[in-house]
């Protein structure tokens, strides 16, 4: 760990304390002038600290940074994730396929300030301006028999319930993996995944996440101001690293556990289309149903208008007509 980094431990450790930096430099074993040094450097990556005379330094609790020692201060086992912040990027999950590709160790986390040219769903784009959302991706290595729709889901649970905290209001999942918050879209996650053509299975799998957390000074454009939603009315408070750091450890314990599907009640007791009248879409096709449940393989099972069950296991519903 460099003195830039022990530094900035310190300081979220101590988060809205002053700290002399005699006191800093006894403790890290370095010099006034290496400490000086590594808060100047901390300053110019974005960590709102302050300064006094005679009291020394501390880190803003009004300050809303993305840095790698920000979101692991408030990890409880940083260890797990090697995290790495970009100012701007095309897209976080292009940039962590790559790292996987070459090797990259499991539980790498890209994370952007924004996003030029982020993708969601079905070739979608995902508007990801600076300053005001998080947009991040997990690299993840699970075994070859893993059904990547379990990883979906599972993170789907998993901001969900770090968005409720955060918010302090209810937080829904539209099946698949798009995230609700008084009814309208507040994230959207796309997962992929590398191959062996070969062995026929799979390497690795990006874990992408975008999530509104706060609206943005120009606000969304025309055409998502109805439909798109933020969990938070203002930045601050380092929203941003703490929803960061809560997704990556929800998401960690479920994945541990994986196949053991401990989070599907919780999926199911989360979910926008239970008891609904939807409309099936995909190639062409606009059917009507009704949805019954979700299986403990996460499939959506509907009623069509002529009494016939259905299971879905990929593909899009629209709510249209509201509960029966």
């Amino acid at each position: 760990m460099t003195i830039k980094e022990k530094v900035a431990e310190l300081l979220l450790r101590h988060r809205g304390e002053y700290i002399s930096g005699e006191e800093m430099a006894r403790h890290l074993g370095v010099s006034r002038a290496a400490v000086w040094k590594a808060v100047k450097q901390l300053e110019s990556e974005g960590m709102c600290i302050q300064a006094a005379t005679n009291r020394g330094y501390a880190l803003s609790d009004a300050a809303d940074i993305l840095s790698p020692a920000c979101i692991s201060g408030y990890l409880r086992h940083p260890e797990v994730f090697a995290i790495q912040v970009e100012k701007t990027l095309d897209s976080t999950n292009r940039l962590a396929r790559d790292l996987a590709q070459r090797g990259g160790r499991e539980g790498t986390v890209v994370v952007a300030g924004e996003q030029t040219a982020g993708r969601g769903r079905l070739g979608r784009s995902f508007f990801s301006p600076g300053g005001t959302g998080v947009y991040f991706s997990l690299v993840l290595r699970p075994s070859p028999e893993t059904e990547a729709s379990l990883l979906t889901t599972a993170a789907a649970v998993a901001v969900a319930q770090a968005a409720e905290e955060l918010a302090k209001r209810p937080a829904e999942i539209k099946w698949v993996n798009d995230i609700y918050m008084d009814g309208k879209k507040i994230c959207g996650i796309l997962t992929e995944g590398t191959y062996s053509i070969e062995e026929g299975r799979m390497e690795s799998a990006v874990l992408g996440i975008g999530v509104n957390v706060s609206p943005p000074a120009e606000g969304f454009p025309e055409e998502l101001r109805k439909k798109t939603g933020t969990i938070l009315e203002k930045p601050g408070n380092n929203a941003r690293s703490r929803l960061i750091a809560r997704i990556l450890e929800i998401f960690w314990e479920y994945y541990e556990n994986l196949d053991a599907g401990t989070f599907y009640s919780e999926y199911r007791r989360r979910s926008l289309l239970l008891g609904k009248r939807v409309e099936i879409l995909g190639k062409g096709r606009r059917e009507p149903a009704e949805v019954l449940d979700i299986g403990r393989d996460f499939s959506l099972i509907l009623q069509k208008k002529n009494g016939e069950i259905e299971r879905l296991r990929a593909g899009e519903v629209e709510i249209c007509y509201g509960k029966k």
